[in-house]
C-alpha cells in the first residue's frame, strides 16, 4: 500500500492510501459547490472513493444522513476507516453498492440529494492499467447513467449535482430534459484564466420551480467562449426556467488562488 500521510481539513481527516482515485480539486469543489436544502435530510454520494464528498456534505449540513457507495474494495477501507474515525460516523452509511444495484432496491424515491464526482472516461483501457486509471473509468458509473438514476433516486424535490468534462454539457443537459430534470445552477470551471474550460459542475431538479426569466439572461454573458451559449440557452429552454449561470477560475494571473476559490473552500481548506 503507498504511504500517505493524512489529508487534513478543518474539521476532518482522510486518507486515500488504498482509493485508486486519490482526493483533487474536482471532489472538493462540486463537495463545496453543491447547494443543500436545510431541509434536506437524505443524501447519496455515488461513487465515494474514499468519502471526501459524503464528509463535506455531512459537515454542511448537521442534519443530513448520508449513504456512501463505492464498488471498489480499497476505495470501501478507506472510506469506512475514515468515516469511522470522524465526527460524522453515526450520519455516513458506507456501502459496498454499485449504482444499478441501489436502483433495484427503490420502488420510489429516496434521496433529497445526490452528489457525484462520478467517472469520466469513456474509452477502452488496459485491464492492467493502474488503480487510477481503473477508478476514473466511467464502467457503469457515468455522469449519463447518473442522471438516468437520478429520476428514480431522487424524492419528489430532489435535486442531483455533480462534475464532469465541460464538453459534455450539451449531451448532460439532453439527457436531463428526457429525464425530465431541471438545470437550476450550471458553474463552468477553469484552472487560471487563460485556460480552456475543463470541468462543469451542474445542479438538478425533479421540481420545476425556476420560474420565469427574460431575454436578459446572464448565461451568454458568463458561459466560456468554447461553449456555444446558443445551443445551452434553447436546452435550458429560457422562456420557462430560470437557471443561474457562473464561472470559477481557481488561480488568477500571478498564479494564487482566487478570491472565489477561497471563499468557496474557507470553511475545508486548513489555509483558506
Amino acid at each position: 500500500m503507498e504511504n500517505r500521510g493524512k489529508f487534513r481539513m478543518k474539521r476532518f481527516q482522510l486518507s486515500d492510501a488504498r482509493c485508486g482515485c486519490k482526493i483533487g480539486v474536482d471532489g472538493t469543489l462540486i463537495g463545496s459547490w453543491a447547494p443543500i436544502s436545510p431541509d434536506a435530510v437524505r443524501a447519496l454520494d455515488a461513487g465515494c472513493g474514499c468519502a471526501l464528498i459524503a464528509m463535506m456534505i455531512a459537515q454542511r449540513n448537521p442534519a443530513l444522513n448520508v449513504t456512501a457507495i463505492d464498488v471498489n474494495e480499497d476505495a470501501l477501507l478507506d472510506a469506512s476507516q475514515n468515516v469511522a474515525e470522524s465526527i460524522f460516523a453515526d450520519r455516513i452509511e458506507v456501502r459496498n453498492c454499485a449504482l444499478d444495484s441501489l436502483l433495484a432496491e427503490l420502488d420510489e424515491g429516496r434521496f433529497d440529494l445526490i452528489v457525484s464526482n462520478p467517472p469520466f472516461f469513456e474509452s477502452g483501457i488496459d485491464p492492467a492499467g493502474s488503480a487510477r486509471m481503473l477508478a476514473r473509468h466511467a464502467g457503469t458509473l457515468s455522469p449519463e447513467s447518473l442522471i438516468r438514476a437520478a429520476r428514480t433516486l431522487l424524492t419528489p424535490r430532489g435535486a442531483l449535482a455533480f462534475i464532469a468534462p465541460a464538453s459534455y454539457i450539451r449531451k448532460y443537459l439532453g439527457i436531463a430534459r428526457e429525464c425530465e430534470l431541471h438545470p437550476e445552477k450550471i458553474c463552468f470551471v477553469k484552472g487560471h484564466p487563460g485556460a480552456d474550460c475543463k470541468r462543469v459542475m451542474l445542479y438538478l431538479t425533479r421540481s420545476d420551480s425556476c420560474g420565469v426569466i427574460g431575454e436578459g439572461s446572464t448565461l451568454a454573458k458568463t458561459c466560456p467562449e468554447e461553449i456555444n451559449a446558443g445551443e445551452i440557452q434553447k436546452k435550458i429552454n429560457q422562456k420557462t426556467k430560470r437557471c443561474r449561470i457562473g464561472h470559477l477560475i481557481i488561480r488568477d494571473k500571478t498564479g494564487n488562488y482566487t478570491h472565489e476559490y477561497k471563499t468557496l473552500g474557507k470553511d475545508f481548506y486548513l489555509k483558506f
